[in-house]
Formats: structure tokens, C-alpha cells, sequence
């Protein structure tokens, strides 16, 4: 990981032709008067000398508000009960799966919100919701973006208009959940040791710019989603992270949280409410979060798996728990076939040992972050849970084959892979359509469109010698069928490649398990 710069914030009239040139667009946390804490007058001064050069009339004058005005209330939650699991909310809306992180005393979405709030143009001129280059893909890996009074879900905080939010604001948020206010924020940041570290502790493990990535330290999490100016130009995706604060600045600005690939600090500027930036929901104090025994915990597929359509891929997209530790998983179906669309991450403990002498299961690079992103790595035998498919030993297997994968789920034949390929266009496209839009060594167009929302990620493999290989470059997945008393087959994703090959590797290997549905 590239190290980041640590900087010292700047005196207010450096902050102010800096931010007259750069148009508060990018989050460059040396311009910041207002790192994490609650700003002063002064820095408030400072700050909105920048905020007029986006082409807007930045007046504070507040436009008088009638009733027609106010097309939705930031009370207006849709009434159903959400789901929660272990350490994940299921969004009663919409369907939407999210990992969730408690980190002192606060519980966060431990993603962007993906919520899909339909046709918010009554909200105000600029109002606006959607997807990174209007391309569905990038909402499936970063979320959603919103003007800030969609994020609010009230439009009388539309630009021109100061509205004045007291309490929890649940905005665009599912119910029980709210949109942060710079205060909450902050005492986030204290938590993990303050604002000065803040962004290089919070931020995910991969996909940031030049490799400047973060160290994920509580699983928060931060993606490099960027945003969308108010005349529609998208920018800074990979290099920085906004997110909305329910805080109002005047009655053209909002407050936003900033995120820059480049700084290990994380940094607060007020910008104008038309543009679009990310949402990280919050939850409610005394909103209970029922343990994963409340939740439908069989793996049959009827209760357990939750099918929603989605505007997202062209797949159609749902979520399993699989009962044995309650991991949730993102599903996809994709013509006949419903796939995991994460590898699979159960941990099949230490008697795999027993297996053989190679038999074994873990993290790339024994880190348990990348298990976290990528899934765990299995050897042939461990992915079979079969001693008899060890290196050395020529097994036979017939029919449908669970192996590691949950009940109701098995490890996919090479027939079953071809079928996928074949009802996506063929194996000479596959690699880019099932291929994750993050994640890929940036070199050679590495990243895949994800059109499906199968979210192939270069997991990369583990060699019999203990040496990890090929993280950001390949993806390798296990099929249940044998090719030689050494040898199994697998399905390989490369970075530079837009097909995807099948070969097969050394039983000893260890290797990525995409289970697909009996």
C-alpha cells in the first residue's frame, strides 16, 4: 500500500484560493478548515469564498417555503420492518442486502447506500439520483449518488432553499436508520484515534488510485465512488469519497465528509446541494439489532433466499444465509442458474488438516481482511470436503457435489459453467461481463463491466509451496470436476483478458469456491 501524505491544515487565505480554483470538487484534505471538528467562524469565512465558483448563486438568502414546496418530508419513511442478520441489514424496501459495522457506539451501513428513491424531479431543478456515468454496474459496486435533497427526501433542503433539520433526519435512509450529522461524524472519527488518521483507517483495502489504498482497520470500508457536478460531469471516481452529513451550511451548501486517495486524514468542506455525492445511513439510537437467530436461518432456498428484481444488472439479484455461521451472501440469477455472487468465505475449521498433507483453507496472505473482500482460498480436497480427491488419489465424482458449499448448494461442474457463458454470449466475453467493476489491476482496461452482477473479484491463489500469487490480477475458481489424480479443473479471470479460459491447477492450490444453487 502507497503511503499517505500527512498534511497541516493550511491558513484561511490559502484555503480560499485554493477552493476558488478547484471549485470544491476534489477532496484534497490539506484545504481543509474543517478536518472532523465543528468549524469555527473564521473557517466558516474561509470556506465560503470557494463555494461561488461551481457557476451557482451562492447567496444565503433563504426562499420564502409554501406548502407546495415541500413535495416530501425527511419523515416520510416507507413503513415495513427491516431484516437483520450478523452483522448485515436487509433493506425492507427494495430488498438490498448491506454489511453493517459497529465501531464504539455507533452502528454504520458498512457500504453506500444502493436505494433507488424513482422520479425525485418535483424535489427541486437540480434533484438527482443515480449511478456513477449513468452506468448501472458502478451502483452495484459504489452506490447510489444524490443531490442532497434526495438525500434528505425533502424538498424544501433544495438548492436556494435553507431548511433548518432538527433530530435524526432518516432522509433517504431505511427506517430505524438516518443520515449523519457532521457531529456524528466526528465522533467517528474520535473513536478511531481522530481526524488526522481517520481516512487511511476507514478506507477499503483496494480500489484506490495508484494504490494508495487504505487499511480498512474496523471494516467501514470507504470507496472511491466519486461524484457528479451539478451540471451533470462526472469526476474523481477512484480518488476520492464523499459523504452527505445532514448538516446545512446556507441556503446553496450542504456539509460533505471527504475522502482523498492521497491523505491520511479525512476532511469536511461545505458544497453545493446540486451535486451528487454518496450516503452512509447511520443507525438509530434504540433501534435493536435482532441477532442472526431471528432471521429465517434454514438453507432451504425458499426460506432463506430472498429474490428481488433489480434495476442494477441484468441478472436477478436476491441474498442467502447460509445457516452454519450466518454469513449473508448476494445471489444472482442468470438464465436457469442462481450463482453466490461473492466467493464463498465459510471457514471449515482446523480438521482439514486431516484431509491430506496440503489440505487447507484461509486468507490470501493469512491477512483476514481478504477473506473479508475476497472470500477464503481452498485447496481441491478442502473445496470437495472429500479426502478421497486429495493430491495423489483419482476420485470420481457423480452427480451434484455440495463439497464445502451450504446445503441446497453445490460446487459447479465445468458443464455448469459453460452453461453460464453460454447464456451470457459465449466464453469470449464472459471475463468482462462477469467481472467485477473494482477491485482488477488497473493495467490493460483490467476492470470488468459486470453486466450480470456476478462480481467476479481477482482474488488471486495459493501455491502447495505456502506462497500467495496473483492478487489484482486473476481470479481462479474451482469446478467439482477431477483431471488427473493431480489435477483439477478450474475456471481462470484474467485482468487483461475479455474471455475467460478454463484450465486446471494443482490439487495442492488453493483457490476461490462459487457455489451455484441445487
Amino acid at each position: 500500500m502507497q503511503q499517505k501524505k500527512r498534511v497541516a491544515l493550511l491558513g484561511i487565505a490559502a484555503v480560499a484560493l485554493i477552493f476558488a480554483s478547484f471549485a470544491l470538487v476534489a477532496c484534497d484534505s490539506g484545504n481543509s478548515s474543517d478536518s472532523g471538528a465543528a468549524e469555527s467562524s473564521s473557517s466558516v469565512a474561509a470556506q465560503s469564498s470557494g463555494s461561488s465558483s461551481n457557476g451557482m448563486d451562492s447567496s444565503d438568502t433563504s426562499t420564502a417555503l409554501s406548502s407546495s414546496d415541500i413535495a416530501k418530508s425527511s419523515s416520510s419513511v416507507v413503513a415495513c420492518t427491516n431484516t437483520y442478520g450478523t452483522n448485515t441489514v436487509t433493506d425492507c424496501r427494495d430488498g438490498q442486502v448491506y454489511k453493517t459495522v459497529t465501531i464504539g457506539t455507533q452502528t454504520w451501513m458498512a457500504e453506500n447506500l444502493n436505494y433507488d428513491p424513482g422520479d425525485v424531479s418535483s424535489m427541486g431543478s437540480y434533484a438527482w439520483s443515480g449511478c456513477y456515468n449513468d452506468t448501472a454496474s458502478n451502483c452495484t459496486t459504489y452506490g447510489r449518488l444524490y443531490t442532497w435533497e434526495v438525500a434528505m427526501n425533502n424538498a424544501a433542503c433544495a438548492y436556494g432553499k435553507k431548511c433548518s433539520p432538527s433530530g435524526v433526519t432518516h432522509g433517504v435512509c431505511p427506517a430505524g436508520w438516518h443520515l449523519p450529522t457532521k457531529n456524528e461524524f466526528t465522533k467517528l472519527y474520535n473513536t478511531v484515534g481522530g481526524d488526522s488518521t481517520a481516512s487511511t483507517k476507514l478506507e477499503f483495502t483496494s480500489g484506490w488510485y495508484n494504490g494508495y489504498n487504505g487499511t480498512d482497520d474496523y471494516g467501514f470500508s470507504v470507496l472511491p465512488a466519486g461524484l457528479r457536478s451539478y451540471d451533470g460531469f462526472f469526476d474523481y471516481q477512484g480518488k476520492s469519497a464523499n459523504l452527505w452529513s445532514a448538516s446545512v451550511h446556507n441556503a446553496s451548501d450542504a456539509w460533505r465528509e471527504c475522502f482523498n486517495y492521497s491523505y491520511a486524514s479525512v476532511s469536511r468542506y461545505h458544497v453545493n446541494k446540486g451535486y451528487a455525492i454518496s450516503v452512509r445511513c447511520l443507525k438509530d439510537d434504540g433501534v435493536s439489532l435482532a441477532s442472526s437467530s431471528s432471521v429465517a436461518n434454514s438453507n432451504a432456498a425458499s426460506s432463506s433466499s430472498k429474490v428481488v428484481s433489480s434495476s442494477n444488472s441484468l441478472g436477478v439479484t436476491g441474498s442467502f444465509t447460509d445457516s452454519r455461521d450466518g454469513q449473508v451472501y448476494k445471489t444472482v440469477t442468470i438464465g436457469t442458474q442462481t450463482w453466490m455472487a461473492e466467493n464463498l468465505i465459510y471457514d471449515p475449521g482446523d480438521d482439514v488438516s486431516d484431509m491430506s498433507d496440503y489440505a487447507w483453507s484461509g486468507c490470501y496472505d493469512n491477512v483476514v481482511s481478504n477473506c473479508t473482500t475476497y472470500g477464503r482460498l481452498y485447496t481441491w480436497d478442502v473445496a470437495m470436503n472429500n479426502a478421497d480427491c486429495a493430491d495423489g488419489k483419482m476420485c470420481s465424482p457423480s452427480g451434484v457435489t455440495q463439497g464445502v458449499c451450504p446445503a441446497g448448494w453445490h460446487l459447479p461442474t465445468m458443464d455448469e459453467f459453460d452453461t453460464l457463458y453460454n447464456t451470457i454470449g459465449g466464453t469470449s466475453t464472459a471475463g468482462t461481463k462477469l467481472k467485477s467493476t473494482s477491485e482488477w489491476w488497473w493495467y490493460n482496461d483490467g476492470y470488468g463491466t459486470d453486466d450480470y452482477g456476478f462480481s467476479v473479484l481477482s482474488a488471486g491463489s495459493k501455491y502447495k509451496d505456502g506462497n500467495f500469487n496473483s492478487q489484482g490480477y486473476y481470479a481462479v475458481l474451482w469446478s467439482a470436476s477431477g483431471y488427473n489424480e493431480l489435477k483439477a479443473w478450474n475456471e481462470y479471470f484474467k485482468y487483461s483478458d475479455a474471455g475467460v479460459s478454463s484450465g486446471y491447477h494443482d490439487k495442492d492450490d488453493a483457490c476461490s469456491v462459487r457455489c451455484v444453487q441445487d
